[in-house]
């Protein structure tokens, strides 16, 4: 369950007077699943890392996305709010084994090397505006943010729903834009056939290594 302001409206608010001056820490940490490959800088994608079904008719499809780790503490509590802050965040880059994929058709008339390289473009992408996002998210919680007392949840579980529903607006929204900077990279360095063009993967190559340099 995530916490939609909307939902609450008029429920019946806590009887609770004391004002708490000593809250647990409140961790946020999605799952890493064990096809998961996550962007250190260092791995290089292999053919055995796509074993997703193929989904449209490209040579190959890395498929990558953000997850989020965070912490955070509740500052004070009184009769219908509770105040919080985020205190950490981090925004992790994976690439899916499950769901990447390759199209073995186009393979075998491509170099395998290039085809590789253009992918791993593909997840420099994704960790690049990985950063981006959690250095937006860092400019804005430096602010403390509050959330109503709801009656059934306690106040850990009512921010962490908070913290979550935040995260993933912030997510959403930025990964519109890195789908549609993904797919600028691929309709620039491709042909109508679908066959890469070299002098454009090249430039595009050094615009993503800049990119990401410069975060």
């Amino acid at each position: 369950m995530v916490y939609r302001p909307t939902k609450y409206l008029g429920c019946k608010i806590s009887k609770i007077t004391r004002i708490m001056t000593q809250y647990k820490t409140i961790r946020i940490r999605e799952r890493i699943e064990d096809d998961y490959i996550i962007w250190d800088g260092i791995y290089k994608l292999k053919k055995s890392d796509f074993n997703g079904p193929i989904r449209n008719n490209k040579t190959a499809e890395t498929a990558s996305k953000k997850l989020f780790e965070a912490d955070g503490e509740i500052t004070s509590i009184d009769e219908k709010h509770i105040q919080f802050k985020i205190t950490r965040i981090k925004v992790i880059a994976i690439a899916s084994r499950e769901h990447s994929w390759m199209n073995d058709d186009f393979v075998k008339k491509q170099d395998i090397d290039e085809i590789l390289q253009h992918e791993q473009l593909h997840f420099m992408v994704e960790e690049a505006f990985s950063r981006k996002l959690e250095q937006k998210i860092n400019e804005e919680i430096k602010r403390n943010f509050q959330v109503p007392r709801i009656e059934s949840l306690t106040p850990e579980e009512s921010v962490r729903n908070a913290i979550q529903f935040y995260l993933n607006e912030r997510r959403n929204a930025c990964q519109k834009i890195t789908e549609k900077y993904q797919k600028d990279y691929d309709d620039a360095v491709h042909d109508e056939m679908n066959y890469r063009i070299p002098e454009k993967q090249k430039e595009w190559d050094e615009k993503i290594r800049k990119l990401l340099e410069e975060l």
